[in-house]
């Protein structure tokens, strides 16, 4: 914890053969790092309930100001309570997170945190298109589009892990792509390449459909399918192109914290 200021006052009361706690805990202006992960201007606070049979009640209300993973996002405020009886249970919730000039919905849960297993479904609406392909910084690469969906997540011992889910646009919007001389030059030799990056040059979508699966390693594999036209290509003839994008997630991140440190390195330096 970098700051904040932490304050907690409660009230503990003894018997011969019992003893019970009730607290109100609260942390303010926190700004926190782990790893590489930043969260800024955090703001908890807890009523909390513990006696001498183990059973427990906790409730609080988180609000955040920014996080950082890499990409910033920003959370809605939640409130969450923790009960144990005999056994834990953690219900949150409802709560929306922005990023990518975008809202993803998370619906309120209810699990026991020492062991979850549960599916629930979350949805993207108004996501960029151009904010998501710059994200692989790739030369050459300009997108314009909005995206919504749905994904079905799993959570288990193993981690988290999407089958089938589904994203696309909802409405007609635009990609293009010039490649680098590397990949330029493996099109001469390659047809179907040639044919791929020319339709791609100025490709004016009226369908962008991804179905995303995603394993507890990290592994996202993104099966697109393009409709649209060029008009700078065969007439403007129709394009129907189905395209494979596959991807480790934690891999990404860790190198957009790497370029945002270097990034803030280099304003630093030459702010001072």
């Amino acid at each position: 914890m970098n700051t904040g200021q932490f304050k907690a006052k409660g009230r503990l009361g003894l018997n011969q053969n019992d003893w019970s706690l009730q607290a109100t805990l609260e942390l303010e202006s926190a700004d926190l790092q782990y790893d590489n992960n930043q969260v800024e201007q955090l703001y908890w606070t807890s009523e909390l309930q513990v006696d001498h049979q183990g059973r427990l009640r906790n409730s609080g209300d988180l609000r955040m100001g920014k996080i950082d993973i890499g990409l910033p996002l920003q959370l809605s405020p939640l409130s969450y309570q923790l009960v144990k009886d005999t056994d834990l249970q953690l219900t949150n919730s409802a709560f929306t997170a922005s990023l990518l000039g975008g809202q993803i919905y998370l619906p309120s849960l209810s699990f026991d945190p020492s062991k979850p297993e549960m599916i629930f479904l979350i949805s993207l609406r108004d996501l960029n298109l151009g904010s998501i392909l710059e994200l692989y910084a790739e030369k050459g690469l300009y997108g314009e589009g909005v995206i919504d969906g749905q994904l079905p997540v799993q959570i288990t011992s193993e981690g988290i892990r999407i089958q089938s889910g589904n994203v696309g646009t909802v409405q007609p919007g635009v990609i293009r792509y010039q490649p680098d001389e590397n990949l330029d030059a493996m099109a001469a030799s390659n047809v179907g390449l040639r044919l791929a990056l020319d339709a791609l040059s100025d490709l004016h979508y009226q369908l962008l459909d991804m179905q995303v699966d995603y394993q507890p390693n990290g592994d996202l594999t993104l099966r697109s399918r393009l409709q649209g036209n060029n008009p700078e290509w065969q007439q403007g003839r129709p394009i129907d192109l189905t395209l494979t994008v596959e991807d480790n997630i934690p891999t990404l991140l860790k190198a957009l914290q790497i370029t945002g440190r270097i990034r803030g390195a280099v304003d630093d330096h030459f702010q001072r």
